[in-house]
């Protein structure tokens, strides 16, 4: 069956984020959130590479389970916008995160206590990536870098589990039409699969979302309707996870989101970065 190669530290899973830094990104999230886009995507991304450290942890030991890049695009250019230890890195490990956040933020949450009332907890985040916001949206130009990537990888990795991109935006591309490199990036495979491509629309208004459709039917967007096209349809490890957190998917589904608000923000990276049953025995 395809996407069912298991993540080894041979054959480590691979996510490519794709993070809109243009300057739509400063207006605010909407549905009443007070917070920017960039602010509710950033601190997204850094609560799931956290969540991927985690996973990848047995014991003290964090294990090479997964590996990750980034593309920040903005302003005319697409760009790694890791800091600190991993300032100059064009793809890290789990371990080289766990050892290198740019910094860690104590941070107040409401937490549920043994008695189910809630109460507020300091706790530590780590922080990788800054919520940045200028110029245009030069998404060709991040995914011909993601294209990059891929091709390096599979021909590191040509049996195990395909590249995963997530693409988190709020707008159309303005340098040109994103379809046919979407197309090409998603050519691009393992013996397990092709290379997967989601989507996800973040917006200042207050649409009815729209998640995982199998078809663009109930959008109004144009663009949206582009990047629906342009999305990978969910493999069934996805399926079961998206089960799990109470989606109605089904066969078809695509890997697309439009007007996400911050929960559906995560639920989509957690999705997203599930692709299949990962080795528990860490000499794998």
């Amino acid at each position: 069956m395809p996407y069912s190669a298991k993540i080894t530290r041979k054959d480590p899973g691979y996510f490519i984020f794709l993070v809109d830094q243009s300057g739509s990104m400063e207006d605010p999230q909407g549905g009443g959130y007070a917070a920017s886009k960039a602010i509710v995507v950033a601190d997204a991304i850094n609560r799931l590479l956290n969540n991927l450290v985690i996973r990848s942890s047995r014991g003290n030991t964090v294990y090479d389970y997964f590996s990750i890049s980034i593309v920040a695009y903005g302003d005319d250019r697409a760009w790694a916008p890791w800091q600190g230890g991993l300032a100059g890195s064009t793809i890290v490990t789990t371990s080289q995160l766990d050892a290198n956040p740019a910094r860690v933020e104590e941070r107040i949450e409401r937490v549920p206590d043994a008695s189910g009332n809630e109460r507020d907890l300091a706790i530590n985040v780590p922080v990788y990536v800054d919520p940045a916001a200028g110029g245009s949206t030069p998404m060709c130009k991040a995914l011909e870098n993601a294209t990059r990537l891929c091709e390096w990888w599979v021909s590191k990795h040509p049996a195990g589990f395909p590249p995963i991109v997530l693409n988190l935006t709020d707008g159309e591309a303005t340098d040109g039409d994103p379809v046919p490199i979407a197309r090409r990036l998603t050519s691009l495979a393992t013996t397990d699969g092709n290379a997967l491509l989601f989507n996800l629309h973040v917006s200042s208004g207050d649409d009815a979302a729209q998640l995982y459709p199998r078809s663009d039917a109930a959008l109004s967007d144009d663009f949206a309707k582009r990047l629906f096209a342009m999305s990978s349809a969910l493999p069934e490890p996805m399926l079961r996870a998206g089960a799990g957190l109470g989606l109605a998917l089904a066969p078809g589904s695509r890997g697309f989101v439009y007007n996400a608000d911050p929960a559906q923000l995560v639920q989509f990276l957690e999705i997203g970065t599930t692709p299949n049953t990962y080795a528990t025995a860490p000499d794998r």
